[in-house]
């Protein structure tokens, strides 16, 4: 739906609800859970490990690292890689933001 109907989150997450599919948890369908499952590397047949750098005393991540471990795992894919692919490219084409021209003045 993002990538060949040219949708956003909260139309696809509407659309969801309303068809009557729950998330995991029984709950109606957010933008925040769409965005999720479409960058989840996990859906495409992907892990990750090591991503989080050191956990501290109180069990609190300290942050994200960028030397982590990245490789296809065992499990069944629900998203065609191709599929995931093209939603990153589609993202970046539409979150490049046009320039302003505007030759006015304001007061």
């Amino acid at each position: 739906m993002f990538t060949e109907a040219n949708w956003g989150y909260k139309k696809i997450a509407t659309q969801l609800n309303y068809m009557g599919y729950k998330t995991i948890k029984g709950r109606d369908w957010s933008i925040n859970g769409i965005k999720q499952v479409m960058y989840n590397p996990i859906y495409v047949g992907f892990i990750r490990w090591d991503r989080y750098e050191f956990w501290g005393q109180k069990k609190r991540r300290a942050g994200k690292t960028e030397d982590f471990v990245f490789a296809r795992g065992t499990h069944i894919p629900m998203i065609i890689e191709k599929t995931w692919e093209n939603t990153k490219q589609s993202t970046e084409i539409r979150g490049k933001k046009t320039e302003k021209v505007f030759e006015g003045n304001f007061l």
